[in-house]
């Protein structure tokens, strides 16, 4: 339902089954070309999630990004997280990297995510 536009979706891609699976749903449907993004501190380990995104990727013929998972802007994104989320799950502390990720992938890559509704 939220794979709006392939041309200007980016689909989430970790070593995860789970984001595998929406990507092979989503290969079965539009084919070669959809965009994917992975993003962490890392994108040389051997097996790590960012290799296993990459190497599904190539096979699926995606056009991949890796974005580097920083802790600029730490404390705006927290307080931005915050607000968002009115402060009732614990996401903003363990995940306030994610903030500054989607706005690179709205902004930058000039497209928006299926995670983001």
């Amino acid at each position: 339902r939220r794979f709006r536009d392939p041309a200007r979706t980016m689909i989430p891609l970790s070593g995860g089954i789970d984001s595998r699976g929406i990507l092979a749903i989503c290969h079965e449907k539009y084919g070669d070309g959809l965009r994917t993004v992975t993003w962490g501190k890392d994108n040389s380990t051997p097996g790590a999630d960012a290799d296993v995104a990459r190497t599904v990727a190539r096979h699926l013929q995606t056009n991949h990004q890796f974005i580097l998972r920083t802790v600029d802007n730490f404390e705006p994104n927290m307080r931005e997280m915050l607000w968002r989320m009115d402060g009732l799950t614990d996401d903003a502390c363990h995940h306030h990297g994610e903030l500054s990720i989607m706005k690179t992938i709205r902004e930058e890559l000039n497209c928006h995510s299926i995670m983001q509704s």
